[in-house]
């Protein structure tokens, strides 16, 4: 799919979520419908190696509940139900 497919648009199926994308290179990310933060740091901290993947972290202090590698819109919303 491409980390590109799954931010560029809103996805039904994520209105409770608090959506947001990392990004960890110096090109900016001009067409995503989430905010977008540059933060290789969080993702050197969580462990996470390469793209795209995601994580929902929930809770104070903040655990990771899920993650896993983005193939398709469905399966993450599968994967976080």
């Amino acid at each position: 799919m491409g980390c590109s497919n799954f931010y560029a648009a809103r996805h039904p199926g994520f209105e409770s979520f608090d959506v947001f994308v990392i990004n960890t290179d110096d090109v900016p990310i001009s067409n995503s419908a989430y905010p977008i933060y540059r933060a290789p740091e969080l993702l050197s901290a969580l462990d996470i190696r390469s793209a795209p993947f995601y994580v929902l972290i929930d809770g104070t202090p903040p655990v990771v509940e899920r993650e896993g590698l983005v193939f398709d819109v469905d399966q993450v919303l599968a994967e976080l139900r």
